[in-house]
This record gives C-alpha cells, sequence and structure tokens, in this order.
C-alpha cells in the first residue's frame, strides 16, 4: 500500500465522518464571485434553450471539482485555493463546451435530423480537401438515392456545405466540403 496523504483514513463502514466547511481563499472567492457573474450574462443570453439547465449548474460543478482538489491537497485542514479554483472552472467549461459541441454534432430529435447529422458529419471528416460525391455514396449507404440527395441539397441550401465540381477524366467531379 502506498505513502499517500490519505494513509490511516479507511472507508469502512466503522469509519467516522466528520461533515465540516471548508473555506476559499481571497483568490478563489473572487474567481467564484467573477464565475457567478459571468453565469448569470450566459443564463440570460440562452435563456430558454436546451443549454439553459447544464450552464445554470456551471457554478455548483466547478465549486464541486475545487472542492475534491482542495480536501484532495490537505485533507486535515482543506482550502480551496485559487489554483483549485482555476483548474476547477477550466475543468467544468472543457468538459461543458465539448458536451454542447457533441450534442449539436451528434444529437437528433427524429430520423431526418439524424441523417443531416450523420451527413454532416461524414463531410466534415473528409476535412479541408472534401468528400466526392462516389465516397460519399459509399460512406453514406444508410440512406438511398433519392434521401440522400435531399439531404445534401438541404446542407448546401443551408449554407453548412459548398459543392464544388472539377472536371474529371470522362465528366466533372462533384466535391462536397463544410463551409
Amino acid at each position: 500500500m502506498g505513502a499517500g496523504n490519505l494513509q490511516g483514513i479507511t472507508s469502512r463502514p466503522t469509519t467516522p465522518v466528520t461533515p465540516m466547511i471548508v473555506p476559499m481563499d481571497e483568490s478563489a472567492k473572487h474567481q467564484f464571485d467573477q464565475l457567478g457573474d459571468q453565469g448569470m450574462t450566459k443564463l440570460r443570453e440562452t435563456k430558454a434553450t436546451q443549454w439553459s439547465s447544464i450552464l445554470a449548474r456551471v457554478w455548483e460543478n466547478a465549486a464541486k471539482v475545487a472542492l475534491i482538489r482542495g480536501v484532495s491537497a490537505n485533507p486535515f485542514a482543506p482550502v480551496i485555493r485559487g489554483s483549485d479554483a482555476t483548474w476547477a472552472i477550466g475543468l467544468v467549461r472543457y468538459a461543458i463546451n465539448g458536451l454542447i459541441v457533441d450534442v449539436e454534432r451528434f444529437v437528433a430529435d427524429n430520423q431526418t435530423e439524424q441523417n443531416h447529422k450523420r451527413m454532416l458529419e461524414i463531410v466534415r471528416k473528409a476535412g479541408c480537401k472534401g468528400i466526392t460525391m462516389a465516397d460519399l455514396s459509399q460512406k453514406a449507404r444508410f440512406l438511398d438515392l433519392r434521401p440522400r440527395k435531399e439531404v445534401l441539397q438541404t446542407l448546401v441550401e443551408s449554407g453548412q456545405v459548398r459543392c464544388d465540381t472539377r472536371p474529371g477524366k470522362t465528366r466533372p467531379i462533384t466535391i462536397y466540403r463544410i463551409n
């Protein structure tokens, strides 16, 4: 067994638990005050959207993560330091921003939206070089020809994807790229 800073503290049913208040130093208090102000501004901007409930908990989640880090650093006299607050706020923001991006990219309310998002992701993964219609047709076999053309037309008309044509050996080659 290692000699970490929690040696001698067990997690048996008989281990006494004494609740305590963990204070924040002035730097941490200042950062959480700023986070609260920023959170209120962001909530006003996203009022009544799907992100409101997630963004409303940024402060709460960052405080919990900072608490864990502060207690981990010194379980016998814990303090949430400015460095704990900085790290926790950054971690929670990173996680929430990733969640928002992934939900927008991959979560759909219905089959039509799912098809659009899947097709858009195929084009996105092709990068700046784009993807030819032939390759796109292979990767989008989950859609028949007509629905595939309809999805592509919608993506082009909505400005999410652009369609370029270049000369080929026998016929023009159509290439799709993210806008």
